[in-house]
């Protein structure tokens, strides 16, 4: 809006104080401020000597007043919106909080974290594309459904069991948990005088179902088969066999030493049995999966864990001193087992074989393979070291599409995490 009766600077001064003062609109001019100072000289005691010329001074002492109203507005408009929220100010770059550093000491195969969960080395297991670990977040073990995307866990334990008021001990490490009969089997907790077994069914529709089993010396060892699920416990083995919709059939049979390993051949034809007796000897049994009968052996061998059946042969965990050694011994010649290429550990946890996604999994103390379940043969392998040069440990790898999940053990806690195994370890 223009008015004749004012210059351009005055309109645009009036035009800018009304910017920076929101208020209703009012024309301000040196000539208006000078002619009030005039009327009202009396009223604000202005003792001058008035002179003709009252453009003379006049004009400054306006000028002097608008600096000062100037001032007054600037100080009105600033507190007027403290209370206002910051902008950021376009000429300052805006820093993105940055993501959290990856917590792995090793990348093999560009292994990545899944989630914060920590969980019990090598109890990493998949099923319907779903992916299972155990978490020893608490004494009690804890069976966890793992996001494979986000890490996001869901505990799915299922019993709460307490033996006479007694709560539960610690057990040691957890067995790795297997998938059998549409379930997935785990030790829920270990008691004064028993173990609790559970299984997680897949289905909504089934049940859950546990045993508790009369405490040994030695930790239980799990097994999945076509037709059943087996529980090596001291000297007994737990056949378990669906007995209608939400319950289970338990059948046992006895060996003469506590067993150590427990596997079944994926055609679902034998039951691999290690044992060890009190004075250190070692054996290794084939006996029929639905008996127990003994098929076949027993075989001298050294102290064997983690018993693996494929359709080549049997991969085990031996254990000598403060060494263990990953081994694959052909079906033809189970008394003649060769060392694998990689699979080292031992210093207080023994890493065992998987098998997953057409391909057995070597894992260990700084080594990492991928074999052939016929033939032995290792297709793809990666080292890896932590910068401290403290032991690492990869184990309980499986697979879900083209991704592989393992545990990464370093520094005492355990965490899950994802690989892209080179496109060789699947055939």
């Amino acid at each position: 809006m223009t008015d004749p009766g004012f210059t351009p600077e005055e309109q645009r001064l009036a035009h800018w104080l009304q910017t920076i003062t929101p208020e209703p609109p009012t024309v301000i001019t040196l000539d208006a401020i000078a002619a009030h100072l005039d009327d009202h000289r009396d009223d604000h005691r202005i003792h001058a000597v008035r002179s003709p010329r009252r453009a003379a001074w006049l004009p400054a002492l306006a000028a002097a007043m608008v600096v000062a109203l100037v001032a007054l507005a600037l100080t009105w408009s600033s507190a007027r919106h403290d209370s206002a929220p910051a902008r950021p100010s376009p000429s300052r770059p805006i820093t993105a909080t940055p993501h959290r550093a990856d917590p792995l000491p090793v990348h093999p195969w560009g292994a990545r974290a899944l989630g914060d969960a920590r969980v019990a080395p090598g109890t990493t297991v998949t099923a319907d594309g779903r992916l299972f670990a155990v978490s020893t977040a608490t004494v009690r073990p804890r069976l966890l459904e793992i996001d494979p995307r986000t890490g996001a866990t869901t505990e799915l334990s299922t019993s709460y069991v307490s033996e006479s008021g007694h709560g539960p001990v610690d057990g040691g490490a957890p067995p790795r948990p297997v998938v059998a009969l549409d379930r997935v089997w785990y030790v829920e907790g270990t008691y004064p005088h028993g173990v609790d077994v559970e299984s997680y069914p897949l289905a909504a529709a089934s049940g859950g179902f546990g045993i508790f089993l009369d405490r040994a010396a030695t930790p239980p060892v799990l097994a999945g088969g076509p037709d059943a699920a087996y529980i090596g416990i001291g000297r007994t083995v737990h056949i378990e066999t669906p007995l209608g919709a939400a319950s289970m059939h338990d059948r046992t049979f006895r060996v003469d030493a506590p067993v150590t390993g427990l596997a079944v051949a994926p055609d679902g034809t034998r039951l691999f049995v290690a044992v060890r007796g009190d004075d250190g000897s070692a054996r290794l049994e084939v006996r029929d999966p639905a008996t127990g009968r003994l098929l076949s052996g027993p075989t001298t061998a050294g102290p064997l864990l983690g018993l693996v059946g494929t359709t080549g042969g049997l991969w085990s965990t031996a254990a000598s001193g403060n060494g263990a050694q990953i081994q694959f011994a052909p079906t033809t010649r189970l008394d003649t087992p060769t060392p694998a290429a990689a699979g080292d550990s031992g210093g207080g946890y023994d890493t065992t074989a998987t098998v997953s996604g057409g391909a057995v999994w070597i894992g260990g103390n700084g080594t990492l393979a991928c074999a052939d379940p016929d033939s032995g043969r290792v297709r793809a392998s990666v080292s890896f070291a932590q910068a401290s040069g403290d032991a690492v440990y990869l184990d309980g790898v499986t697979v879900l599409g083209r991704t592989a999940v393992a545990t990464v053990l370093a520094d005492g806690t355990a965490r899950v995490a994802t690989l892209t195994p080179p496109a060789a370890c699947f055939g």
